[in-house]
């Protein structure tokens, strides 16, 4: 497997598509994220390591282009050292990231703390894409804490189910890759398009 997806990322690699890699505390609501921002696949599951491998579709930014998102295993505090390795090469799809998206659960207690775990993994993994912060679930998330952690974190409430927040996500997105040197598409779309699953295997 992990010789797959080597071969997927050469060939990410050459078609030149900027990649957006998706991380978050297990049930964050990444997988909800990246189907509203696809527009394509599965909800995401109410339950632990719900992704297991890499899964990859197709968007496209407003202004730049087609982009593929790359959804990752969910991180979990303390994660044993075992299971990290078992993860090891699934988690180093973040290392091709132009920009990582981290998700944070904005609804659940303790978010702060989870921001905190996530971030320290990734500096363990020695993984330095660009991050854009997005406080998932801002539906159901109380105003003061949702305040809190827009002050604290600078992150982008966004609601994947009811789809508030998306277009500004979008932009965000699209301006963060712009500046890490990403050139746009010449036939880069207004809007976002309907997304083409690239789930591997």
């Amino acid at each position: 497997m992990a010789a797959r997806r080597q071969e997927a990322r050469r060939q990410r690699d050459r078609s030149g598509v900027p990649i957006v890699g998706v991380v978050g505390y297990t049930n964050a609501g990444k997988t909800t994220l990246m189907h509203a921002l696809a527009r394509k696949g599965d909800l995401g599951e109410n339950k632990l390591f719900a992704t297991l491998r890499p899964l990859t579709r197709r968007g496209f930014l407003p202004g730049l282009g087609e982009v593929l998102y790359t959804d990752t295993v969910g991180f979990i505090r303390r994660m044993p050292e075992d299971l990290l390795e078992a993860f090891r090469s699934t988690l180093e799809e973040l290392r091709d990231a132009d920009v990582l998206l981290h998700v944070l659960d904005a609804s659940q207690e303790g978010a702060l703390e989870r921001y905190q775990v996530v971030e320290g993994l990734l500096e363990e993994l020695e993984v330095e894409a660009p991050r854009l912060l997005v406080l998932s679930k801002a539906d159901a998330a109380g105003g003061y804490d949702l305040e809190f952690l827009k002050e604290r974190l600078s992150g982008l409430p966004v609601s994947a189910l009811r789809g508030s927040g998306l277009d500004e996500l979008k932009q965000a997105l699209a301006q963060r890759l712009l500046a890490q040197g990403v050139r746009p598409a010449a036939w880069a779309y207004p809007s976002a398009g309907a997304g083409v699953s690239l789930a591997e295997g």
